[in-house]
């Protein structure tokens, strides 16, 4: 009996011993765990900053937008954007892939056009009014074969507005449908783009016109940033009536204030041109669409 006690208990010492290390070993198992998923945690932080810090030199340069010299190995593209030719290629690709959708919007556009700014003209109402007159003297007197002659005269009147200069409401009704085109079809473009395959026409018409107030105030911006390049015409032509280029001096100043009022108009109109597109996102505003440019 003493035997079968003495065993048991050294059984017992034994397992417990067990217990203890196999408890010991899981402790500093999960010790090293912790101490590891610590130093990836430390190691993720310090990639994080060296990222942020990246961004931020990236931001300080600024290359190309101030007057300090910019460097080659400086500057890293976020985007690769494709040529002209290709961009061209693609715009034409999509316009016969979904010819069904752009070929009634431009077709609207040009009724639009003609109707609303070709037939608005006082000149051409007056002239639509004397070939309708004469095209009734001649069936009247039995000549069939003038008219003919009389439509297409009267739709080359209307098509052309008469070939003479637009009034300031055929300017603003041209403006306002110009950018409700334009809108229209940059909303149809991004979603054909996106995939959206069932899109309509009419959802264009529908959806696009929230952004138009921003449109139109990007293009004001626009028009701001073009009065360097009119005051530079001006200022061309009044020296062209006073003779005040027949000096070689004077021309000579005249070119330098010419090339750098030019440059300046270009500089600030690169990017807005590019705002007029990215203002056409729902919820953007103007201001933030130039900086986004």
């Amino acid at each position: 009996m003493k035997k079968s006690k003495t065993k048991s208990v050294v059984s017992k010492s034994s397992s417990d011993e067990k217990n203890l290390v196999s408890k010991h070993v899981q402790r500093q198992a999960e010790r090293q765990q912790k101490k590891l998923q610590k130093q990836e945690q430390k190691q993720k932080k310090q990639l994080a900053r060296e990222k942020k810090q990246l961004v931020k030199k990236q931001d300080e340069v600024r290359l190309h937008r101030s007057f300090k010299r910019s460097y080659y190995e400086d500057y890293q593209r976020k985007t690769e954007l494709p040529s002209l030719t290709s961009q061209a290629n693609a715009v034409f690709k999509m316009f016969f892939k979904f010819w069904k959708i752009f070929l009634p919007l431009l077709l609207i556009f040009v009724g639009l056009y003609i109707f609303l700014i070709g037939a608005m003209s006082e000149n051409t109402l007056a002239d639509v009014r004397a070939n309708v007159e004469q095209t009734n003297k001649d069936v009247a007197d039995g000549k069939i074969g003038t008219v003919g002659k009389a439509g297409l005269t009267l739709l080359g009147i209307i098509s052309t507005g008469g070939l003479t200069t637009m009034n300031d409401a055929q300017v603003v009704i041209a403006i306002l449908l110009f950018t409700i085109i334009w809108l229209v079809t940059i909303y149809l473009a991004r979603h054909l783009l996106a995939g959206h395959q069932e899109i309509k026409m009419r959802d264009g018409f529908y959806s696009a016109l929230s952004p138009l107030v921003s449109t139109l105030v990007v293009g004001l911006i626009i028009f701001l940033e073009a009065i360097p390049i009119m005051l530079t015409v001006i200022v061309f032509q009044v020296a062209l009536t006073t003779e005040f280029l027949s000096t070689p001096f004077y021309a000579l100043l005249f070119f330098m204030f010419a090339t750098l009022m030019i440059t300046l108009s270009l500089y600030l109109l690169s990017s807005s041109f590019f705002a007029i597109i990215v203002v056409s996102a729902p919820g953007l505003y103007p201001l933030t669409a130039i900086r986004m440019a």
